[in-house]
This record gives C-alpha cells, sequence and structure tokens, in this order.
C-alpha cells in the first residue's frame, strides 16, 4: 500500500474516534435545558427536531417498561412515503409512523472494488432496526401502531386518533443538504383531560452498515453540555478484568437528568445525531440482539457476523396531563457526521 493510501485509512480512523471531541467542539453548550439549539455549521449532517416537555413534566429520567422492544404486530398492509433532495432519502413508513430507512446516496454500502453486486446502493442508517427511527416508541402514545402518511413537497406528515380523544401527528421537513427538522404534537381533542404516560421518542438504532459488520463499531453517544458519554458493546458485556469476578452483562443503559443536549448513533462511519431544542427528561440505550445467520447462510459466507447487533436510543419523557383543547409540542433537530474515505487497493 503506498502512503496516500495509508493516508486515507488514517483520516477514516481519526474521524470515528474523534467524534466525541469534535461533537464538544461543536456544541459547547452550558449544563442544562436551554430555549433555543445553537446554529448547526457541519456540512456533512442531516437535522431533525422533537420538542421538549413541557414545565408541568417530571423532571427525572422516567421509569420505562423494560426488556426488549419489539415492532406491533400489525395488521394493516404496510405504506411507505419517501423525502428526498440529491444528497439525502428518507423511507416513511405507515407501521410505526417514522423513518424507516434514512439513506445517503453520495454514499455507496460497500467499498469493495470486487463487490459487483453492491454497487448503486447507498450507505444508510437505521437499517435493520426493529423500530422505525425518528417517531414516538412503541406504547399507549401510538395505539395499534398504524400511522395515516401524507406527503406535501418537502414534508411528511403522519397522524391518528386514539379512542381516549388524543391526536398524535409527526412531520417531518427537509431543508438544505443533510438536515431536516421532526415536529411532534399530542392534542386532547377530547371532552376529559389525558394522562398522559411516560414515554420516549426514538432517535435511532445503531445497526449495521451490511451483515458482515461487527457489533464493535456501532454505539450511542449522549452529551449533557459538558462531556459526551459513549455506550457501546464492552459497556452492555460489563467485563471486569481478572479472573475472580463474573461480570453480569447489561441490557439497558438510562441517563441524564434533564440535562440531554444530544444524543447520537453510529455505526463504523455515519452518526445520527438528534439535538432537541430544550432537554428531555433523560435518554435510554437498548441492547437488541438482531437475527442471526443460519448455518447454511454461515457456510456459504465465512465473513457474516454470527451475532448481530442494535444499540436502540431514544429520548425519554416523564408522564403529563393534557386538558381538553391543549397541545403538547416537541421539536428536534438531527443531522448526520461523515467520516468516510473511499479508496481501492
Amino acid at each position: 500500500m503506498d502512503r496516500k493510501g495509508i493516508a486515507l485509512i488514517a483520516v477514516c480512523l481519526a474521524g470515528m474516534l474523534g467524534l466525541k471531541y469534535v461533537a464538544d467542539l461543536l456544541w459547547p453548550t452550558p449544563k442544562g435545558a436551554r430555549s433555543e439549539p445553537p446554529a448547526l455549521s457541519v456540512s456533512n449532517a442531516p437535522s431533525a427536531r422533537v420538542n421538549a416537555p413541557p414545565a408541568a413534566t417530571t423532571h427525572a429520567a422516567p421509569a420505562l417498561a423494560g426488556g426488549p422492544v419489539v415492532p406491533p404486530s400489525l395488521g394493516a398492509a404496510e405504506e411507505s412515503v419517501v423525502l428526498e433532495n440529491d444528497l439525502l432519502r428518507i423511507t416513511f413508513t405507515s407501521h410505526g409512523g417514522g423513518a424507516r430507512l434514512i439513506e445517503l446516496k453520495k454514499y455507496p454500502a460497500s467499498v469493495d472494488c470486487s463487490d459487483a453486486a453492491a454497487k448503486g446502493i447507498p450507505s444508510a442508517l437505521n437499517r435493520f432496526a426493529p423500530l422505525p427511527a425518528l417517531t414516538l416508541g412503541a406504547g399507549p402514545l401510538t395505539g395499534d401502531g398504524i400511522f395515516g402518511l401524507r406527503k406535501s413537497g418537502s414534508t411528511v406528515r403522519a397522524e391518528k386518533i386514539l379512542t381516549n380523544g388524543l391526536g398524535v401527528s409527526q412531520e417531518w421537513s427537509l431543508s438544505n443538504g443533510y438536515f431536516f427538522e421532526t415536529v411532534v404534537t399530542l392534542e386532547n381533542r377530547g371532552a376529559w383531560p389525558i394522562s398522559l404516560p411516560p414515554h420516549e421518542y426514538v432517535v435511532g438504532a445503531a445497526t449495521p452498515m451490511d451483515r458482515h459488520d461487527p457489533a464493535e463499531v456501532q454505539g450511542a453517544y449522549w452529551f449533557d453540555g459538558t462531556k459526551a458519554e459513549q455506550i457501546h458493546r464492552a459497556w452492555f458485556a460489563n467485563a471486569t478484568m481478572g479472573c475472580s469476578t463474573i461480570s453480569t452483562p447489561r441490557t439497558e443503559f438510562s441517563g441524564g437528568s434533564s440535562n440531554v443536549v444530544w444524543a447520537a448513533v453510529h455505526n463504523q462511519f455515519f452518526a445520527l445525531i438528534a439535538q432537541p431544542d430544550r432537554s428531555p427528561a433523560g435518554v435510554r440505550v437498548l441492547d437488541l440482539p438482531l437475527p442471526k445467520p443460519s448455518p447454511a447462510e454461515r457456510n456459504a459466507d465465512g465473513r457474516l457476523n454470527a451475532d448481530p447487533h442494535a444499540y436502540h436510543t431514544s429520548f425519554t419523557y416523564g408522564a403529563e396531563t393534557l386538558k381538553p383543547d391543549r397541545k403538547s409540542t416537541r421539536l428536534n433537530s438531527s443531522h448526520a457526521n461523515i467520516s468516510y474515505a473511499v479508496f481501492c487497493l
């Protein structure tokens, strides 16, 4: 390999290892909530938005149902709507009312020059994830999980009305480059107050770029205004040094106390960052095993990851009561940072 090839590899590695420190420099926000998100000047980044809970919302990280996250059993046929520009393509689904796939059109899924099958397939975020990204998590606020989708220009809207009179709408709008916004609105259209339970807003899942990627290159970050913390496979493994201690693996991370400035999920080369305008109560990361390749698939391709995982990441919000004709609106800005180099040896 010549010096140019070595330099390109170094750039890739430095970019990923430096994500935490770059983020600290880009968002040196004081610890705590703030009224407005700072201006974002990163050129290679998508953006989305979700509003913070009102003042009456509980400010401790709320307790949410533990255990695995599984998609609801949906009987209705899935509908899809696509938003795209020259750099970004987002596929929204009626099943969960969020982004099933976020594709980066300028970056190929494979840089293997001999991999003809991958030509024309872009890299993607949230691929293989059990739930869509940029949406309310499965639970009481989404009912049966079936949303109506409507597209108007550069905006997609998902909405539904629950049997208790709660109207739920989620709207996504593309802006320039990789930036986009999300607005989530909960509206009491009934005659009686509605108690909203603790709930989450899904940032997305750190998933493999393809079935060969090991889980070690995936993870999540969150930033409290002072420092960023990374949650990855080693944290969930909970391994300790020495032979005398047996460690119990972890399945869930919960952090933050109304001081979450942003949260991110990343794979080997890309990161999707979501930034609320005001802090949610906390951040949550779940370790979700993905379907394993069959013995026949592994015999055919020995490079397949035998134990794939996803790291499902979300903002958590506390309970609140919504009076008749009142709304609770949340805004969130997200973007994807890219550290990527393409070369053939």
